[in-house]
C-alpha cells in the first residue's frame, strides 16, 4: 500500500469512525427524552463502584448547563467542555486550585460514558480520570467475616465516608474509635482490641474531625488504593443539638446561606414551621405570592436543618421555588444577603397571609400634625386591615417620616470655589489638576476660572489630581497623562484598563529615571513589591493627540484621537505628549490580579484598587470604631435633602428642598439592624470596613422609641449575618445561638462550629439579629 493510499484508508475510517458516533448519539437521544436523561444519568451517578473503576472529572459548569438544557432553560448544550479545569500554561495539568463539588464534581465510568455517547467531548485532553479507593471495614467485638467494603473517590470527604460506612454497616450508633490497618485480618478471627493494637498504623479520633474535611488528609499513601480499618461504636447513641446542618454553596450562593441560618434560629418562626401551624395560614387566592409554594418550600428546608441525621443539606430545591418569586436571584450571580432576607420575608408573608380580601382604606390628609398618636395608630390599622401573617407579628414595626423644608438663595459656586473648598479639606496641598473623565480618558481640564459648577452634568465623572505644578507652567515642568493597556499581538490595538494617572518631571533635571518614577505611582494599585520584580512590567509608548489643553496637555475622548510613537525614548517625553504603558496579559494579572469577565469564561484585570476612595468628613474626623449607639443617633438625625431629591409637598403643590428625619415610632419582636456597609457614587462603590460595637444582650431601645408605652424595650442578640471581602466580590458566613443549649456557632456553608460569644463580633457584620426579651413568652 502506498503513502498516499495509507492516508486515504486513514481518512474514510475516521469519517466512517464520526457517522458510527453521531449515528450512536442519535439513537440514545431518541430513546431518551431530555428529562429521562437526566433521570437515568441521576441514577447511574449513584451506582455503587466495584473495584478498579475509574471516576472522571466533570467541569460542574457544563454540568450545570446540562442540567439547564435537561429542564428545558437553555435550548442548545454544546459537547463535554472540561477546560476550565485545566491550567492554562500547561494545558493537560490539572489547576492548583479546584476546588470540589465548586469547580468540578466526579462521576463513576458508567455516568461518564454516558455523557459522552450523548454529547461527545470537545477534545481527548478533557478526559480526566483517577481510580477508586477501596475500604474494607471491621468492626470490634464482631467476626473478621462480617467485614464490609466500599469504593470512595479521591476527593471524598470525612461526611461521605460516614455516609458509606452507614449504608454498608448498618450502624445506628456513632463511631467513637477508629484503627487504620497495615493489613486485611483473616475470616473467622474475632476482632479484639488487642487484635487491631497489635495491627494498628494508626489510631483517629472521629469526634475531632471535621465533616467537611477531604479524608486523604487522614490517610497514608497507599500505591494499591486499598485501605483496612476497624471501627468501635458507641454503646449509646449520642445526643447532638438540632439545627447544626451546614447548606452546600450551589455558587455564589452564601448570600442565601447566610441569612437562612440566622432565620433558622429565629425560636418563634421556625416553631412555626416545624409544627406545621403556617399551613392554616396558606393563602392560596393572593396574586402576590406563590399560592404557598414558597412558604412549603421554606417549611421543607427548615426541617431538614433541625432534622436528626447528620448530613450536609443542599437549599437547591428551594432555590428555584424562590426564584419563581423573584427572578433577580435567578443563576449563580453574587448577591446581597439584605436585599435576599427583605424578599424572602416578604415572599413568606404573601403565601401566609391572612387576608384574602385586600379592602381597599383611603388614606385621610391630616391637618393637626399634633394628633401623631391618632395618625399613628390610623396607619397602623390601615396596614393591618391589608397585611396580617407570622412576619407582620414578628418582623414588622412602624417608623415615623417627616419633611419639612425651608426656602433660601445662594449664588452659584464656579470651579474656583471648589478648588478653594478641596484645598480647606486636604492640608498641604498646593496644585491641583480638575479632570473630566469619559471611558476612562481625560476629555477635559477646568481653568481655575469663574466658570459655574452648574455646567458639571450630574452623569459626568470628575477626577482631582495633585500636582507639584501649576497646570499652565509648561517652562518648568511636563505634566502628562499615563494610560494602561494590555499588549496585543498587533501591536497597535489599545486594550484599555484602570483609571489614567497624571505625572509632572521637572525639566531641570537632565537623566531622570523615569521607570523608576513611573513605577512608585503604579505601586499604589497592587500590593506586589514592583521594586522586587524580576525582568520589565510594561512597555512604554509615547502617543500626540488632536486635541489639546493649552497645548501643554493632550485630551482624549477616543483612542482614534491619538497618535503613537513607538520609536521615541520616553525619557524624551515633551509637553502635549501622553504615555501608554503596554502589558502583557499574564504579567498583569500577576501584577493587578484578575477577575472573571460578565457572561464569559475569559478573566480581565482587577481594577478595584483604582476605584477605592475615601469620603472627606463634613463635621469630624474619621472614626476607627463606632458604637450602635453612634448608628442609630445618626439614623434619627435631621439631614438635609440635597437638590436630586426634591420633595413634593402636597400642600404647595410644588418640588422643594427639604429636610428629613426619621423617628421609630413602634418597634417588632424581631429587630433586623442593618449596617450599610456598602456606599455608591455615580459608579464609584466602595465597602466600609468600619468596626461597629453592639451589644451582644440587653439592647436598651427605650429612648429611640417615639409611640412607645412600654417602660422597657429590651433586646437580645441571637445572629449576626457577615461579609467579608469588598464590594466587587466576597464571601457571607453567619454565627448564631442554637435554640436548644444556646451556644453560639458560625455558619460558613457547609462548615458549622461551635464558637465563643467573644467571636461574634467584628468588623464584618452585616445584619443583626435581636429579639425582644419578655417575660414570658408569645403564644
Amino acid at each position: 500500500m502506498t503513502n498516499d493510499e495509507f492516508k486515504r484508508k486513514r481518512l474514510v475510517d475516521s469519517m466512517k469512525t464520526k457517522d458510527e458516533d453521531s449515528n450512536k448519539r442519535a439513537r440514545f437521544e431518541d430513546v431518551l427524552s431530555k428529562e429521562k436523561q437526566f433521570e437515568h444519568f441521576k441514577h447511574l451517578k449513584n451506582v455503587a463502584t466495584k473495584e478498579n473503576d475509574k471516576w472522571y472529572l466533570l467541569s460542574l459548569a457544563w454540568y450545570r448547563s446540562f442540567k439547564q438544557y435537561c429542564e428545558g432553560t437553555t435550548d442548545r448544550l454544546s459537547p463535554i467542555d472540561n477546560s476550565p479545569l485545566l491550567d492554562d500554561d500547561e494545558e493537560s495539568k490539572l489547576r492548583r486550585d479546584l476546588i470540589y463539588e465548586k469547580d468540578y464534581i466526579f462521576l463513576p465510568e458508567q455516568a461518564w460514558e454516558c455523557l459522552v455517547n450523548w454529547y461527545g467531548i470537545k477534545e481527548d485532553r478533557f478526559i480526566i480520570s483517577q481510580k477508586a479507593r477501596y475500604f474494607e471495614i471491621y468492626q470490634l467485638h464482631e467476626k473478621s467475616s462480617k467485614s464490609r467494603s466500599f469504593y470512595l473517590h479521591h476527593q471524598s470527604t470525612i461526611h461521605d465516608f460516614y455516609k458509606a460506612l452507614v449504608i454498608a454497616l448498618k450502624i445506628t450508633t456513632p463511631v467513637v474509635h477508629v484503627w487504620l490497618l497495615n493489613q486485611r485480618i483473616r475470616n473467622e478471627v474475632f476482632v479484639t482490641e488487642s487484635l487491631l493494637n497489635s495491627l494498628s498504623m494508626k489510631e483517629i479520633d472521629p469526634l475531632a474531625l471535621s465533616a467537611e474535611s477531604y479524608l486523604s488528609d487522614h490517610l497514608p499513601t497507599s500505591k494499591e488504593n486499598k485501605y483496612f480499618l476497624a471501627i468501635k461504636t458507641s454503646s449509646k447513641p449520642v445526643i447532638y443539638p438540632r439545627g447544626l446542618h451546614g447548606l452546600k454553596n450551589l455558587g455564589n450562593t452564601c448570600y442565601m446561606n447566610s441569612a437562612i441560618q440566622c432565620l433558622s434560629n429565629t425560636p418563634l418562626l421556625t416553631q412555626w414551621f416545624l409544627k406545621d401551624i403556617y399551613k392554616k395560614d396558606i393563602n392560596r387566592s393572593n396574586p402576590l405570592g406563590l399560592q404557598g409554594e414558597l412558604a412549603g418550600a421554606y417549611a421543607e428546608l427548615v426541617k431538614s436543618i433541625w432534622s436528626t441525621n447528620n448530613m450536609t443539606i443542599s437549599p437547591f430545591a428551594f432555590k428555584k421555588i424562590f426564584e419563581k418569586f423573584n427572578s433577580h436571584f435567578s443563576g449563580y450571580e453574587q448577591q446581597d444577603s439584605q436585599e435576599f432576607l427583605g424578599f424572602l420575608l416578604d415572599g413568606l408573608h404573601e403565601d401566609m397571609n391572612r387576608i384574602s380580601d385586600k379592602p381597599y382604606v383611603e388614606i385621610p390628609d391630616f391637618e393637626d400634625e399634633s394628633k401623631e398618636n391618632e395618625i399613628a395608630s390610623h396607619f397602623w390599622e390601615h396596614h393591618k386591615a391589608r397585611n396580617d401573617s407570622i412576619i407582620v407579628d414578628l418582623f414588622q414595626g412602624q417608623f415615623k417620616n417627616q419633611a419639612k423644608f425651608t426656602i433660601y438663595l445662594r449664588k452659584g459656586s464656579t470651579i474656583h470655589d471648589l478648588k478653594q473648598e478641596i484645598r480647606s479639606k486636604l492640608k498641604d496641598i498646593q496644585h491641583i489638576l480638575i479632570t473630566q473623565i469619559y471611558q476612562a480618558k481625560i476629555c477635559k481640564i477646568f481653568k481655575d476660572n469663574d466658570e459655574p459648577l452648574s455646567n458639571i452634568s450630574p452623569i459626568d465623572i470628575i477626577y482631582v489630581y495633585e500636582i507639584p505644578c501649576s497646570p499652565s507652567n509648561s517652562e518648568k515642568w511636563t505634566l502628562f497623562p499615563i494610560y494602561y493597556s494590555l499588549l496585543d499581538q498587533t501591536d497597535n490595538h489599545l486594550c484599555t484598563f484602570g483609571y489614567p494617572l497624571v505625572l509632572a518631571l521637572n525639566k531641570s533635571d537632565s537623566d531622570p529615571d523615569i521607570h523608576k518614577f513611573i513605577v512608585n505611582h503604579i505601586q499604589r494599585y497592587t500590593s506586589k513589591e514592583l521594586d522586587k520584580e524580576q525582568g520589565p512590567l510594561f512597555k512604554p509608548r509615547l502617543f500626540s493627540s488632536k486635541n489639546t489643553y493649552d497645548n501643554t496637555f493632550p485630551l482624549i475622548r477616543s483612542f482614534a484621537d491619538i497618535s503613537p510613537q513607538f520609536q521615541q525614548d520616553p525619557s524624551t517625553i515633551q509637553s502635549g505628549q501622553g504615555m501608554i504603558l503596554q502589558w502583557a496579559m499574564d504579567r498583569a494579572f500577576d501584577i493587578f490580579g484578575s477577575i472573571p469577565k460578565k457572561n464569559s469564561s475569559q478573566r480581565a484585570v482587577n481594577t478595584d484598587l483604582w476605584r477605592k476612595f475615601s469620603v472627606l468628613p463634613a463635621t469630624r474626623s474619621k472614626q476607627e470604631t463606632l458604637t450602635l449607639e453612634d448608628c442609630l443617633k445618626e439614623f434619627i438625625k435631621e439631614e438635609q435633602l440635597s437638590k436630586d431629591d426634591l420633595w413634593y409637598c402636597p400642600r404647595c403643590k410644588v418640588q422643594q428642598r427639604a429636610t428629613k428625619k426619621f423617628d421609630i415610632w413602634r418597634l417588632p419582636e424581631i429587630m433586623v439592624i442593618h449596617l450599610k456597609r456598602f456606599s455608591q457614587v455615580r459608579i464609584w462603590g466602595n465597602k466600609v470596613n468600619i468596626y461597629v460595637d453592639f451589644p451582644i444582650s440587653e439592647l436598651d431601645m427605650t429612648d429611640y422609641v417615639l409611640g412607645s408605652t412600654d417602660l422597657s424595650l429590651i433586646y437580645d442578640l441571637y445572629a449576626v449575618d457577615n461579609h467579608y471581602g469588598g464590594l466587587g466580590g466576597g464571601h457571607y458566613t453567619a454565627c448564631a445561638q442554637n435554640i436548644q443549649n444556646k451556644q453560639w456557632y458560625s455558619f460558613d456553608d457547609t462548615s458549622v462550629n461551635k464558637i465563643d460569644v467573644s467571636k461574634v463580633k467584628t468588623n464584618a457584620a452585616y445584619l443583626l439579629f435581636y429579639k425582644r426579651r419578655r417575660k414570658q413568652n408569645i403564644k
